[in-house]
């Protein structure tokens, strides 16, 4: 199954906060990837408001063990803030 057009990746759709939670955008995350989850136990979080999900980088998360999310506070990609970055002159 391909990637719906706006998705550059899987996390795109759906990221795992825990074992059997997940949290999915519903306007690009195809019905049979939520039925399957749904089939598999999983419980399942929409983000609903896009113009927030962006704003508020609702899917932009790692998950560091089951059930604890790391979240950037400040708009910043999570992986970003791990980099080391010359000075601006």
């Amino acid at each position: 199954m391909g990637l719906p057009w706006g998705a550059m990746y899987l996390e795109c759709l759906v990221h795992f906060p825990d074992k059997d939670l997940a949290e999915i955008w519903p306007q690009r995350t195809p019905f049979k990837v939520v039925a399957l989850l749904k089939k598999r136990g999983c419980r399942i979080i929409e983000i609903i408001d896009e113009h927030e999900a962006q704003l508020f980088l609702l899917m932009n998360f790692v998950a560091l063990r089951p059930g604890e999310i790391l979240m950037p506070a400040n708009g910043i990609h999570c992986m970003t803030g791990l980099l080391k970055r010359d000075a601006v002159a």
